[in-house]
């Protein structure tokens, strides 16, 4: 089974459309169908159900795509791994964040790796702590940042800073 083939899994699953997914990559659909039907045959069972309105994802390919996006994941990080080894610095970075820490902290993090390493890609998604640490877990995103960490999560975590909080009241105020 190829990597490829794999990434292509994960994307139908998404899509749930051999057309787009075909699209995307300059394939076939009939390109697409043979990668998959070969998985199906390597896992031997249906990962897919094909009708007349398109397909469906059977609870086989609802394992089986989680489990390859994980996997997809961590072959990603060893290239990374490989190309920092190498001193390169490109590639793209997916970053899972809560909507809390945007603009203070993410924003300018991205700004400084932009201007020391040019050929960094970000793609950021805005989402609640829970599906933050979800994200990472799955291997959807390579960067989690959040402000509340679920006690289950705390076994993730790599980097850990105080935040500052202060309360702003009017002058008038008791406090």
């Amino acid at each position: 089974m190829q990597i490829r083939a794999l990434r292509l899994l994960v994307e139908l699953a998404e899509a749930r459309s051999i057309r787009q997914v075909a699209r995307r990559h300059g394939l076939s659909a009939t390109a697409i169908v043979r990668q998959i039907d070969q998985i199906e045959h390597f896992f031997g069972t249906p990962l897919f159900e094909r009708d007349e309105r398109g397909i469906r994802v059977t609870e086989a390919g609802r394992l089986v795509a989680e489990r390859a996006r994980a996997v997809l994941f961590q072959i990603d990080d060893i290239h990374a791994l490989l190309d920092d080894m190498r001193g390169l610095r490109r590639g793209q970075i997916t970053i899972q964040v809560s909507g809390g820490v945007v603009a203070g902290l993410v924003s300018p993090m991205m700004h400084d790796l932009q201007t020391h390493h040019p050929g960094l890609r970000f793609s950021v998604a805005v989402s609640s702590a829970a599906e933050v640490i979800a994200a990472i877990r799955a291997g959807r995103a390579e960067l989690g940042v959040t402000m509340f960490v679920p006690d289950d999560a705390r076994p993730l975590i790599r980097m850990s800073r105080p935040i500052t909080h202060a309360a702003i009241v009017g002058p008038n105020h008791p406090l």
